[in-house]
């Protein structure tokens, strides 16, 4: 494997220095617009044609009210023969309605665009109001910012149901779509809200509703960036509203990729929509914000890749750095990062009415509901601050993901399929406010998952530095989980503390409580950070499990307390006793929290023992300390057995769930076993190397691996235990393994 990789990075080099050289050598181009040149839109008589613009249109003193008439397909580029981009001044949209089909590229919108809707249906975007619908049409936008800011308001009956759907390109988007580099940097504001009780409201900074049922076309979106303040400022009471950074609601059609799409703008909303009945009482859509996608129906496969959001999120009842709401049953989320801070905002309780704050940097609320569904996080980080009013009865909240629960909400349920997190951290506050009952569940990484335990969870070189503060179930990497859990190589450095609450609940470095849970292994995990509580019960690694709970070769190096005085139930690990977690080769080095190093070993409890004359057999533990998590993860060791002046050693290596046995002629005087590939519920840990059969002095080299999911492969320093027969085994730490 090592020269695997020295391959790969020689021919990287080589490719980037051809690259370099051709930057030098390319010659300019002069751009070449396809089509008839144009310097008004009354021009475009062929809603089929290909046209570019001469000049800009319109002006800021004197908007241009000139529109596409509907049903354009052709292409209209706002790049000229010299390169210039040019922009249309405007008070409405573009286009009437943009055709399937129809490419725009290479345009700038400015002016400002007002209206206000008054019937049932109503659509308004700088670009286009709506699209054409369409099961196999392609819309192609690249490279077009739109500058004008949009104010609209709803001024309808009572009686009226109203719709609004806006966006900052476009209102209403029924057919496929290609966005690449496209920007709204406008400001959107809904100024006045007037109709039916059971209207719906839907808001993206670049697309308000995707609306496009049967349709097999994926859509993408590629560096597309919301940079304007999105705000609602009015009482919702019962109505739907939806508000995404990039898009609001995704309501039908087929799955999306979206690749380093970022929301920089603030979306605020400053109404909790309580106003429901008892008729419409838990109406999971009142009340989302997604920093890129408000809220997800769309049930094929979805990916988010690179994507970030910056801005803050206000208000509502569900939001999400990425998306407050995700139904797909495929979703793969990578490299994504929150920054921007979650509130959600006090309100006054309606009487008899249950209220719910669910949050997390990437979900909000995720859902999964077969067998074979899934959501996969990886190197997804959040650090910005997630935290909610006191007035909120319960309040599910997480770094990555606020809740996955199935209680309270029987028409949306997560009650089957996998969760899994890898190399995820979170770096931020996350704080319930909850300070009467048991309502805050509370996690680092994960909030709440209950109702099921169908349910799977992998946690997998998961990092907590941020500090989590909860009234209940709280925990570093996840509050309280029910599921069929794994827990591999995940470190809490933060602090785990409780707010005002007084309840009698369970805090633990890793995982709060998962009580109810049938199978749930925790394995190489590390608390380093301060546990402490007022009452209940404080562990460093899970406060409440039951004996189905496998802990193994786990560790305590941070502070366990509670703050009240006298029967103290605080425990280095986990509880102890009958029907409690299962605990073994775990330690508890309180206080023992140096200073970190980017990936190391400490080789703990290595043990020796005579199994027969010429055998010997050897347990090794190691703990990986994981600072950088976007590039390490301990997931497999390789072993090298060194024995002078033999040329046949036998040799089995053992981890936790899998043996690797290697038996032959050495090559170079080296034998070597490890796992080829990283498996499910397959912890490398804890090796055990037995039946070794040459007496004498032999060593052998432990070196920690990574795998990533392109099969790429990084090796943390190696180390050397020597051992002398009859002797006490010796760990050194050796030069550093090359790639």
């Amino acid at each position: 494997m090592i020269k695997k990789s020295l391959s790969i990075v020689l021919a990287a080099l080589m490719t980037l220095s051809c690259m370099s050289a051709m930057l030098f050598t390319a010659s300019a181009e002069t751009y070449s617009p396809a089509g008839t040149g144009i310097s008004s839109l009354s021009q475009i008589t062929d809603l089929t044609g290909k046209y570019y613009l001469t000049a800009d249109i319109g002006s800021a003193s004197a908007l241009s009210s000139a529109q596409v008439p509907s049903g354009f397909t052709g292409t209209l580029d706002g790049k000229d023969t010299s390169g210039t981009v040019h922009t249309i001044y405007t008070s409405v949209p573009v286009f009437a309605q943009l055709g399937a089909g129809a490419t725009v590229k290479n345009l700038v919108i400015d002016g400002a665009i007002e209206e206000t809707f008054t019937t049932a249906t109503a659509n308004l975007g700088a670009l286009s109001p709506d699209t054409a619908t369409s099961t196999t049409g392609v819309i192609t936008l690249e490279n077009i910012t739109n500058n004008a800011d949009i104010t609209f308001g709803v001024s309808a009956t009572s009686s009226t149901k109203a719709g609004p759907r806006v966006g900052g390109l476009i209102g209403n988007l029924c057919c496929a779509v290609k966005l690449d580099n496209c920007v709204n940097n406008g400001n959107i504001t809904m100024t006045e809200l007037t109709a039916a009780t059971s209207s719906s409201i839907y808001v993206g900074g670049i697309v308000g509703i995707v609306d496009n049922d049967g349709q097999t076309i994926v859509s993408e979106y590629v560096g597309c960036e919301n940079n304007g303040d999105i705000l609602c400022d009015f009482e919702f009471g019962g109505r739907y509203l939806v508000v995404g950074g990039i898009i609001g609601y995704n309501y039908k059609g087929t799955g999306y990729k979206l690749n380093t799409c970022t929301n920089n703008g603030n979306i605020t909303v400053t109404d909790y929509g309580t106003g429901y009945t008892a008729s419409n009482a838990y109406k999971y859509r009142i009340g989302h914000v997604g920093g890129i996608i408000a809220y997800n129906a769309i049930e094929t496969a979805c990916e988010y890749i690179n994507c970030k959001n910056t801005g803050d999120l206000i208000g509502a009842r569900f939001m999400g750095g990425m998306t407050a709401l995700q139904l797909s049953q495929a979703v793969t989320m990578k490299g994504c990062v929150n920054e921007g801070d979650i509130s959600f905002i006090a309100y006054t309780a309606t009487t008899g009415k249950k209220e719910v704050s669910v949050g997390g940097g990437m979900v909000g609320w995720p859902q999964l509901n077969s067998a074979d569904a899934y959501m996969i996080f990886e190197d997804c980080i959040n650090s910005g601050t997630i935290s909610s009013a006191a007035t909120h009865d319960s309040q599910w909240l997480g770094g990555i993901v606020g809740s996955a629960t199935n209680s309270y909400y029987t028409s949306a349920n997560s009650t089957a399929g996998t969760f899994t997190f890898v190399r995820c951290g979170n770096a931020g506050t996350v704080s319930s406010s909850d300070t009467t009952g048991y309502g805050g569940k509370i996690g680092g990484i994960f909030g709440l998952q209950s109702g099921s335990t169908a349910v799977k969870l992998n946690f997998v070189g998961c990092y907590n530095s941020g500090t989590v503060k909860g009234s209940a179930n709280t925990g570093g990497i996840a509050g309280q989980l029910v599921g069929v859990c794994r827990f591999v190589s995940c470190v809490n450095a933060g602090t785990v503390t409780h707010t005002a609450g007084v309840k009698s609940s369970n805090f633990g470095g890793i995982i709060g409580a998962c009580d109810s849970t049938t199978d749930t292994k925790i394995n190489n995990c590390i608390n380093k950070g301060t546990v402490s509580f007022k009452v209940g019960v404080v562990a460093g690694i899970v406060a409440n499990a039951n004996a189905a709970t496998l802990i193994n070769h786990c560790e305590n190096m941070g502070t366990v307390e509670r703050s009240d005085d006298a029967t103290k139930i605080t425990y280095p690990i986990a509880p102890v006793g009958d029907a409690k977690a299962v605990q073994e080769n775990c330690h508890d080095r309180t206080g023992d929290n140096t200073g970190d190093t980017t990936v190391s070993l400490d080789f703990m409890g290595v043990q020796r023992s005579i199994a027969t004359e010429g055998e010997e057999t050897f347990s090794l533990r190691f703990v990986t300390e994981i600072t950088d998590i976007q590039n390490y993860l301990s997931t497999g060791v390789m072993v090298y057995l060194t024995q002078s002046g033999a040329a046949d050693v036998k040799y089995t290596v053992e981890n936790t769930d899998t043996v690797y046995t290697q038996i032959g002629a050495n090559v170079n005087g080296v034998n070597t076993a490890y796992p080829e590939t990283v498996k499910e519920d397959t912890y490398y840990s804890a090796l055990t190397v037995t039946n070794i059969s040459v007496e004498g002095t032999y060593s052998f080299i432990v070196i920690p691996y990574t795998v990533d999911l392109d099969n790429n492969y990084a090796y943390a320093d190696a180390y050397t235990v020597t051992v002398v027969d009859g002797g006490t085994p010796t760990c050194t730490a050796i030069v550093p393994a090359s790639n």
